[in-house]
């Protein structure tokens, strides 16, 4: 799989898939037993999913004699689905499947991926100098975009980032990722990804600083075990340099603006499942089997229910590569999850702090987007009749 990967992606090498179709040996007879048993004259919903792959990606129509073979090799002869699947597998997506049950449903990732692959994105990448203030965005190919777009910042919308530095979860986890969803009461949507290998600890801090300064409304959910730490040092330090050059008049702007950055940044405070209401001095996120089963099956329900709308291709490539292989969730083998768990981050400190609001605010999608219609004006007069029956308690216990 990391081969055939490897091969889509390079320039000097090139990914061929052999579907069983193209097997001439593989049909029934159309007069023999196996296909006046297994042939019905119609497809299974699953086979008319993958059928209509076949010929959108390969231009080959499966006939019936050939969906006869197929279905008297998997009762007769494999008898298990995912195996199947791996030995005959109709699309390169079904090709290789991994020890242990897939975590998130393959159907689902598919149907999300086809959805993604249509969705537009802008691609920058960034520039770092001695300090903070020297950073820089500049357009990038999307290939060497470090930082993928699909929706820009409003400042009315309310926003949670996950952010895991490299070797934070796991020894094979070598990269740093920071995933942003825009939040409504009914689910979250994926905005922006930043993604790389090629980074410091104290360039990581100065990105999520960037990221959730321009995504304004945002909390944060860093995960700080290990490396963790370090980013969480540089946070504290750039608060602290704000914090002193706002007072010198000569720098007192820039002062300014990195310290409406850094507050427009809320932290997550780890909250225990074993405390009704405690809210402990941690902050962050620390992750253990525990807090990592937490965090992953939040994900798992906003994903399946359709609750969260993933765009990254490469988010979706890594979901379908988690599996749960006794009491664990990971990635098997050198399979990376980066994208996986700052997303699994944005998932928890949406469940516990940021949707509950939104619930109360009855802060939609549909009302969002409608109230992002409205005009000026229409927006002032649309909040001070909101504010007036907020006074007269309308709505309360009714």
């Amino acid at each position: 799989e990391e081969m055939y990967t490897t091969a889509k992606k390079a320039r000097t090498q090139k990914a061929i898939f052999c579907g069983w179709w193209l097997n001439q040996k593989y049909m029934a007879d159309p007069e023999g037993a196996v296909y006046k048993t297994y042939w019905d004259g119609k497809l299974t919903p699953e086979e008319k999913e993958w059928t209509r792959e076949v010929k959108k990606l390969y231009n080959y129509e499966i006939n019936s004699r050939q969906i006869a073979w197929w279905r008297w090799k998997m009762e007769e002869g494999i008898k298990d689905n995912a195996l199947m699947y791996q030995e005959f597998p109709p699309t390169e997506d079904y090709a290789f499947i991994n020890t242990g049950s897939n975590f998130f449903s393959n159907s689902r990732c598919t149907d999300a991926y086809k959805e993604a692959r249509k969705t537009q994105f802008n691609s920058w990448r960034y520039l770092f100098g001695n300090y903070f203030h020297d950073t820089e965005v500049i357009k990038g190919s999307e290939k060497t975009a470090t930082l993928k777009v699909w929706e820009e910042p409003i400042d009315t919308a309310v926003y949670v980032i996950g952010a895991d530095p490299a070797y934070g979860s796991s020894d094979w986890a070598d990269r740093f990722c920071i995933q942003v969803y825009r939040c409504y009461a009914d689910g979250m949507d994926q905005v922006a990804e930043f993604a790389t290998s090629e980074l410091n600890m104290y360039q990581f801090a100065w990105v999520l600083a960037h990221l959730a300064g321009a995504y304004k409304n945002s909390t944060v959910n860093l995960e700080i075990n290990g490396p963790g730490q370090a980013v969480l040092q540089e946070l504290k330090n750039l608060k602290r340099h704000a914090t002193a050059i706002a007072s010198v008049p000569d720098t007192n702007q820039f002062g300014k603006e990195l310290m409406d950055v850094l507050s427009s940044m809320k932290n997550y405070i780890w909250r225990k499942n074993d405390t009704l209401n405690g809210l402990t001095n941690s902050i962050g996120w620390q992750t253990t089997p525990q807090t990592k089963e937490r965090m992953l099956n939040y994900m798992k329900d906003y994903f399946e229910r359709g609750m969260m709308i993933v765009r990254s291709t490469e988010l979706l490539e890594e979901m379908k590569t988690i599996v749960r292989d006794g009491g664990t969730i990971h990635a098997p083998g050198r399979n990376k999850d980066d994208r996986v768990i700052a997303t699994a981050l944005a998932c928890a400190v949406f469940a516990e702090q940021v949707q509950p609001q939104l619930i109360m605010r009855r802060l939609t999608r549909d009302i969002s987007h409608k109230t992002e219609l409205l005009t000026a004006e229409e927006q002032s007069v649309t909040r001070g009749v909101s504010t007036y029956l907020q006074r007269i308690g309308y709505g309360r216990g009714r």
